[in-house]
């Protein structure tokens, strides 16, 4: 019994970190946002090394596995979460607002994400969506100020709760045709069914449908641009670069292991949802002036591009729609960190017209959102060539030639719309005076940099040691 519970006691620490939080705010009159960010920090930190410690340890094998597809997912949270606890600290203390909800709905989340990931049951996993969807609506509700924020809430309560409905129909329609919510069971049931019957098809599509949604994928992508575009600059943050990893890893977990007898009858759909992604997120980013929506719809395009490299679901796919993904959020942590580092008079500059000329007070911020600018279009020598370059790769080794032409148009397209914002930062006249940025934003810009760097002098470690951890999965 006690081995069993020995294999939640990542998910426990994180929430062991919750009651000692609210005693800190009740006795310590002291408390800063940074005394948050350092509790969190201790407990995210022991949470990582019982996670690598306990990578291959199960305790409910039925319903919850550690292995090293889940594992590295985790690890690679974590990391992410860290270094985003630490960037969002400096925008707290800058804005002088208490951190307690922020950290705490953060660390709830990510107990969730990582039992998410590790699910081997339906219904757990639902669970765990929901309290993650629960959690961003809690940290949307931080920025009461925003004008548009009362009816920003109501619209994503609203989506999490009839996405939430569909995902709780698809399991009780799945669980009537196969008898269990456990990933095998319905694997094998649906394996020996010679047509599948109406409800477990129905079903499955549902809960296609939510990871969909939840990757923010066209034409479900509007509650992720309200929300990055209202919810203040942590949570937008948080919401773009954490939860993409364990719907990710989810999404391929239940097609590879539970859907794969009946994944061929959704997989002109999934494509046709991946291009739509494609042609909605370019056109947004040439028409969007708000710096968190042309962010935002960057993030629609290229969550389109992921679904098309993984559209087949083997483990070419999988494997280069992972290195494709890591490539996207290390491009776009480097953009937030930036973002983090542009203000006005006290106020952090949110519109494409507010950064013009930024290259000239501003030389190394700009130099870098022009760098990540470049790996995001995939232009060699930075890291998104490699994402890019796997991704179009496996498309063709596929013969989707049709797909790669498809994809090459789309990047034409958004490359147009990344080239605005190079002219606003470079050829344009400063049209704001700019505060002195921290010095910790530095820092963190030059240790990304750093990290996309060594990806590029040593892809061993992203080509191999990744690619054995993922086809585990299998």
């Amino acid at each position: 019994m006690s081995q069993r519970i020995l294999t939640f006691l990542p998910e426990f620490l994180l929430l062991v970190a919750l009651p000692i939080m609210y005693m800190v705010q009740r006795y310590r009159a002291s408390a800063t946002p940074k005394t948050y960010f350092t509790l969190s920090r201790y407990f995210l930190l022991a949470c990582l090394i019982f996670t690598i410690v306990l990578y291959n340890k199960s305790g409910y094998p039925e319903y919850y596995e550690n292995s090293l597809y889940t594992s590295l997912f985790k690890v690679i949270i974590y990391l992410l979460a860290w270094l985003w606890f630490a960037l969002s600290c400096k925008w707290f203390l800058v804005e002088d607002r208490n951190s307690l909800g922020f950290y705490a709905l953060c660390l709830v989340s990510l107990a969730a994400v990582s039992v998410m990931i590790s699910s081997l049951n339906l219904g757990v996993m639902a669970a765990a969506w929901f309290i993650i969807n629960l959690c961003n609506y809690f940290l949307l509700r931080l920025n009461p100020e925003h004008d548009e924020n009362s009816f920003v809430e109501k619209s994503y309560l609203i989506s999490i709760v009839f996405f939430g409905l569909l995902f709780v129909l698809g399991c009780w329609l799945i669980w009537q045709s196969c008898g269990s919510l456990d990933y095998g069971n319905v694997q094998l049931s649906l394996q020996h069914l010679n047509h599948a019957d109406a409800k477990s098809l129905i079903g499955v599509g549902l809960v296609l449908a939510v990871m969909l949604f939840s990757l923010s994928l066209a034409p479900f992508h509007f509650w992720y641009l309200d929300f990055v575009k209202t919810a203040i600059l942590p949570v937008s943050g948080w919401v773009t670069l954490i939860p993409i990893f364990a719907y990710f890893a989810s999404l391929v977990d239940l097609v590879v292991n539970m859907f794969w007898s009946v994944y061929p009858q959704f997989q002109v759909g999934m494509i046709a949802f991946a291009l739509l992604s494609l042609l909605i997120g370019a056109a947004g980013v040439n028409g969007e002036d708000n710096l968190r929506c042309y962010f935002g719809f960057s993030t629609v395009f290229h969550m389109g591009f992921l679904l098309i490299s993984l559209i087949s679901f083997s483990a070419n796919s999988v494997f280069s729609s992972f290195v494709y993904l890591v490539v996207y959020v290390l491009s776009m942590s480097g953009v937030y960190t930036s973002l983090l580092g542009i203000k006005s008079k006290g106020i952090y500059l949110e519109t494409l017209s507010a950064i013009s000329g930024l290259s000239k007070p501003k030389p190394y911020i700009a130099a870098v959102l022009l760098l990540f600018m470049v790996s995001l279009i995939g232009s060699p020598p930075m890291l998104g060539f490699l994402g890019k370059l796997s991704v179009i790769n496996n498309l063709v080794l596929e013969q989707n030639y049709i797909l790669v032409a498809a994809v090459l148009a789309s990047l034409i397209l958004i490359s147009n719309g990344y080239l605005r914002l190079v002219k606003t930062l470079y050829f344009e006249e400063v049209s704001h005076p700019f505060d002195r940025t921290d010095k910790g934003i530095y820092i963190f810009m030059f240790a990304n940099l750093v990290v996309v760097v060594v990806s590029l002098l040593h892809p061993r470690l992203l080509m191999n040691d990744f690619e054995k951890m993922l086809i585990t999965v299998f």
